[in-house]
């Protein structure tokens, strides 16, 4: 099992402000495979990602699976799980 890297305030804070700025968004249909993500919209993205990679700037890629909920509807539907 992965062992998770734990993070001070500071170090987390510092991330954020790193991560601040967007660099690329797509919609559509995306696989989750046993060597990572793939599909149309995460190649699309991925150019930024390497740019920014290149530059040795900090890249994270976040997932909406449910862009139609708001975070209360999410929340809603977990409780009832």
């Amino acid at each position: 099992m992965r062992e998770h890297r734990k993070f001070t305030p500071k170090q987390l804070s510092e991330f954020s402000r790193e991560l601040s700025t967007l660099l690329a968004e797509d919609t559509g249909e995306v696989q989750l495979t046993d060597y990572g993500l793939s599909g149309i919209p995460v190649f699309q993205v991925s150019r930024y990602a390497s740019k920014a990679l290149d530059q040795n700037r900090r890249v994270l890629a976040v997932l909406d699976f449910l862009p139609e909920k708001t975070e209360d509807e999410l929340l809603s539907l977990l409780k009832e799980q």
